[in-house]
């Protein structure tokens, strides 16, 4: 299996309101673009991976950063960043929480009602389930997440 394409650069965050964001430079989002490729992993300051979608608004390509994200690298708004994007390969394109990864493994009506919904709600509920700091949080998180699939309020 071939090296996921990747690119590594300086850049800045940006602030625009209450969001922050990387801009990515117009070469480096050319090549992502001309590859077809949308969903990356970021490293900021070696910190990662970031699970996220390359965004564009008004010809701008940028990466958005949450609240959570910037504290939790301790990045500040106008602050000079290495970063390094590469071309996400993983399975679901999200981050993979061992609670929901062995839920999956257990619960076989889970494991195929989760493969029937869309790429876009599978990473909602990794997301999720992925955002809670303590394991107990995560397990907590993941069996809620699963009686709604179970129970079809998530479709």
């Amino acid at each position: 299996m071939s090296k996921p394409f990747s690119k590594e650069f300086t850049g800045w965050i940006d602030a625009n309101g209450d969001m922050n964001m990387v801009l990515i430079p117009d070469e480096i989002a050319a090549e992502f673009k001309s590859k077809k490729i949308r969903r990356i992993q970021a490293w900021l300051k070696g910190n990662g991976p970031i699970h996220r979608a390359l965004n564009v608004n008004n010809g701008q390509t940028f990466l958005y950063l949450s609240k959570a994200t910037m504290k939790e690298i301790d990045l500040l708004a106008f602050e000079e960043v290495e970063v390094k994007l590469a071309e996400d390969t993983t399975t679901y394109q999200a981050p993979e929480p061992a609670e929901w990864m062995e839920l999956m493994n257990q619960d076989e009506e889970i494991r195929h009602r989760f493969a029937a919904i869309t790429d876009g709600k599978k990473r909602a509920i990794l997301f999720a389930v992925s955002r809670p700091k303590s394991t107990e949080a995560r397990l907590r998180k993941a069996l809620s997440l699963a009686d709604e699939l179970r129970m079809g309020s998530i479709q």
